[in-house]
């Protein structure tokens, strides 16, 4: 099995990092966002192409377009205050940000991280924040000394190195909606 080594950081326990609040009124805005956006089932890459695989990633997503600045404001406010910690090399907002809606009876997301070969090799930090919190399960889990669980509250912004593995857990009742998006960088060394 794989080990990561997380960065040295003085304030983020474990190398993850919540610098960033989203208001209810923006949460709900990007909820909104949904309404006009086309949604597609969310894959996996394997041997660089997505694939979908609803035992191993069974969630709707929307990607945001580039027309919808604010988001990518938001979020490059949020990279900018979790790099204080992390001090990464960052080039920017390279992929367009996603969101997702994960129903009830849904497996979340298994294991995995965000670094990968192709287009995603150049991710360095990753941006979970969570847009509502009433449903059941779908926690978001990291792996690290054993199995670390986080149920962050509405609004709540998780930012963590890309090669961290994590998951999200089944949903057991509800919907459960995220922002999610990777900020770009030279490739680690």
């Amino acid at each position: 099995m794989a080990l990561a080594i997380p960065p040295q950081n003085k304030n983020t326990e474990l190398g993850v990092s919540c610098p960033f609040t989203l208001s209810e009124e923006e949460t709900q805005k990007i909820i909104r966002l949904s309404d006009q956006l086309p949604m597609r089932k969310g894959g996996i890459q394997r041997e660089n192409q997505i694939q979908s695989d609803p035992k191993y990633r069974d969630v709707n997503l929307y990607i945001i377009p580039e027309q919808i600045k604010w988001v990518d404001e938001l979020l490059i406010r949020i990279a900018y205050h979790a790099n204080q910690e992390f001090q990464f090399s960052l080039c920017g907002l390279i992929e367009r940000p996603q969101l997702l809606r994960y129903h009830q009876g849904s497996q979340g997301y298994g294991w995995h991280m965000d670094l990968g070969s192709g287009d995603h090799s150049g991710r360095k930090i990753a941006i979970s924040c969570l847009l509502n919190d009433d449903y059941e399960g779908g926690e978001l889990c990291f792996f690290m000394d054993g199995e670390a669980k986080f149920k962050p509250a509405t609004g709540q912004c998780i930012t963590f190195p890309s090669f961290f593995p994590h998951r999200v857990a089944p949903i057991t009742k509800g919907t459960r909606w995220s922002l999610v998006a990777w900020i770009s960088g030279d490739p680690f060394r």
